[in-house]
């Protein structure tokens, strides 16, 4: 079983996948929309009337938080580089397993997607840590793993 700063969030760009930075969390959610399809035919074997459901949409979000740091992290998505995606831009992302040096080198892919930065909010509490959070909206299919990263 891995522990969970083994699981990344990696973002792709020019080819290139790089993990977001001085991560602290990391969560996906996914919901489906459903609409009631229930008609006077929908009865079971006893004549009793259940509600029967249909899946008409799918969403998903990817929340994250990590810390700020000063100066520029080239091996990773720092702060900056993520404020400056929060527009109307598609990103690639994948979520996977990590390992080596600072949990950068990536391994299994759990998950993988498309979305948009839809939130980046920084806080700073006096004698703590500068962090921030941010969520990424999904666009299109979730694209379940496992599958290996292999460096174009």
């Amino acid at each position: 079983m891995d522990k969970g700063q083994h699981l990344r969030l990696f973002i792709t760009e020019n080819s290139s996948d790089k993990v977001v930075a001085m991560s602290t969390e990391l969560s996906l959610h996914g919901s489906a929309q459903t609409e009631n399809s229930t008609t006077k035919d929908t009865t079971d074997s006893t004549g009793a009337v259940w509600d029967e459901n249909d899946v008409v949409g799918r969403t998903y979000d990817i929340n994250f938080s990590a810390l700020i740091a000063s100066g520029t992290d080239t091996g990773g998505k720092t702060f900056a580089d993520i404020l400056a995606k929060v527009d109307d831009e598609i990103i690639n992302w994948k979520i996977a397993l990590a390992s080596g040096e600072q949990n950068r080198t990536m391994g299994r892919i759990i998950v993988s997607g498309q979305g948009k930065f839809t939130n980046v909010q920084a806080t700073g509490q006096v004698s703590q840590q500068a962090a921030y959070s941010g969520t990424i909206n999904g666009y299109g299919p979730l694209v379940p793993g496992p599958q290996q990263h292999t460096n174009p």
